[in-house]
């Protein structure tokens, strides 16, 4: 019991503020629901944060243990107030929904109403509709990459911000699905290679104003 109740508090401090250098995490999905229980308190204001920081020749490495086949992924949820949370050089592998009392999400990576710096971030087999959702927040993202996504790659939805380098491959592998995807956003994106995407490169639409130059 004391040994599950360490994974536990690891877990949670992880995903919501903890300060992650260099290090490769197994997470045991059985145990992963215990961090969204703030949900069922809306009348507290969230204002989670994460700080993946690994190195360009030692990556932060999000998988799930080796007996299980998908993990639930990073879920982030801010506020009004779109706190800072910072990615970089973080590979994430095979991430799924999460569904958790009658609330759900089909994003291997969510970031919900927070500022978003990220760099040198991989998804990759990610198994549910987008491999990152960006919803309500600001972002400045750079050198992305996202391999082998079941529907879209990056769906952004009611955001701001910059995508300056990365690739988007094998998208849409399952069920279809697009590179990128903007609906009632503003983008500016450069530099970004597309290839075998089942349905579009990039979407734009519902309001949404983007410059791209791919």
């Amino acid at each position: 019991m004391q040994k599950n109740n360490q994974i536990l508090k690891l877990i949670y401090s992880q995903l919501l503020r903890h300060k992650l250098f260099n290090k490769t995490i197994n997470f045991d999905l059985r145990r992963i629901r215990l961090v969204l229980q703030k949900l069922n308190s809306p009348e507290k204001k969230l204002n989670n944060v994460i700080n993946f920081i690994g190195s360009s020749s030692n990556p932060i490495i999000l998988k799930p243990q080796d007996n299980i086949k998908s993990w639930k992924g990073v879920k982030v949820f801010g506020n009004s107030e779109l706190p800072l949370s910072i990615v970089k050089n973080v590979h994430i592998y095979d991430t799924s929904a999460l569904s958790l009392n009658k609330w759900k999400t089909d994003a291997g990576f969510l970031a919900y109403k927070i500022t978003l710096e990220s760099n040198n971030l991989k998804i990759i087999n990610n198994k549910t509709e987008d491999a990152i959702n960006l919803v309500q927040s600001d972002f400045s993202i750079k050198d992305i990459d996202v391999i082998n996504s079941y529907s879209d790659g990056l769906d952004v939805d009611f955001s701001t911000g910059t995508i300056v380098g990365g690739s988007f491959t094998n998208i849409g592998n399952l069920t279809g699905g697009d590179a990128l995807d903007f609906s009632g956003s503003e983008a500016k994106i450069y530099d970004i290679s597309v290839f075998n995407v089942d349905d579009k490169g990039l979407s734009i639409g519902e309001k949404s104003r983007i410059f791209a130059n791919i």
